[in-house]
C-alpha cells in the first residue's frame, strides 16, 4: 500500500526519493520549501540574504513588534502632579478628571467645561510623549462619547486626535477630526471607535512622537449642565 500510494516500483533501490522518509525523520526536499516560504513571509527579496530570519519571524524581537506605546491609554492609574500617569494636561476653562462611565476598564478621562456667563471658547490639550522606532508605521486608536451638551448656549465641540513629531516646527504623522455641531442633539449617542494608521512611517531620524487630544468648545453652561466629552481606550502601536 505505502509503495501504490507513492507510485513507485516495488522495492526500487535506484529511487529513494519516492519512499516514505522513516518515522522520526524528515524529508530534505520539504524542509528546503519551509526555508523559502519563511524567507519570503518577511518580504525578503529572492536573491537577498536574510541572516536575522529566525529573529525577524518572531514577532517578539522582530524590527516593528506590535506592541502598546501607549502608557496609562485607559487612564486607571491617577497621578502625582497631574489627573493621570504619564499624561500632561493644559486648559482654559475646561476641567480633565477621572469619571466612572468608561469604554473598557473602570474609569475614563472626562473633559467638562467650565460654566461662563456668556459663550467663552474654552480648550483642552492631553498629551503623551512616546519612543518609537524609524521606518514603522503607526496605529493610533481610541474611544470618544459626546455625553452631553451645555445648557443655555452652545456652539460646537471640536476635537483632534494627533499623532506628530517636531522638526522645524510639527509634522502630523496621524490626525483625526471630530466635530460635533449645534444642530440637533448630537450627544448622548455612547462612545464611538476610531482608528487611523499612519501613512508613511516613522522617519529616520524620529526616536519618539507625541500623541495629542485637543479639545475645544464654545457654550455657556448653566444650571451646573455644562458640555461633557469621555475619552478611553488610547492606543498607539508599530507595524
Amino acid at each position: 500500500m505505502i509503495d501504490n500510494e507513492y507510485k513507485c516500483p516495488p522495492f526500487d533501490v535506484n529511487f529513494p526519493e519516492c519512499h516514505p522518509p522513516k518515522k522520526g525523520e524528515k524529508d530534505k526536499k520539504d524542509e528546503k520549501n519551509i526555508v523559502i516560504n519563511n524567507k519570503n513571509s518577511i518580504d525578503c527579496p529572492l536573491n537577498a540574504d536574510c541572516p536575522l530570519l529566525d529573529k525577524q519571524v518572531n514577532p517578539a524581537i522582530r524590527r516593528c513588534p506590535p506592541t502598546e506605546l501607549i502608557k496609562n491609554g485607559g487612564f486607571e492609574q491617577e497621578g502625582v502632579f497631574q489627573t493621570f500617569a504619564f499624561w500632561d494636561v493644559t486648559t482654559t476653562n475646561f476641567t480633565v478628571r477621572s469619571f466612572e462611565k468608561p469604554y473598557e476598564g473602570f474609569v475614563c478621562a472626562e473633559f467638562i467645561s467650565s460654566q461662563t456667563t456668556a459663550p467663552v471658547t474654552k480648550t483642552a490639550t492631553l498629551s503623551q510623549r512616546v519612543s518609537v522606532t524609524p521606518g514603522c508605521f503607526l496605529v493610533l486608536s481610541f474611544a470618544e462619547n459626546f455625553r452631553r451638551t451645555a445648557e443655555g448656549g452652545f456652539d460646537g465641540l471640536n476635537i483632534r486626535a494627533s499623532v506628530f513629531y517636531e522638526e522645524a516646527g510639527r509634522v502630523n504623522l496621524i490626525t483625526v477630526e471630530i466635530g460635533y455641531s449645534a444642530e440637533g442633539d448630537q450627544s448622548g449617542k455612547g462612545y464611538v471607535f476610531h482608528q487611523k494608521a499612519s501613512d508613511i512611517p516613522v522617519p529616520s531620524n524620529v526616536s519618539s512622537v507625541t500623541v495629542e487630544f485637543f479639545v475645544q468648545v464654545r457654550d455657556t453652561g448653566s444650571g451646573g449642565n455644562t458640555t461633557q466629552w469621555l475619552l478611553d481606550g488610547v492606543s498607539l502601536r508599530a507595524i
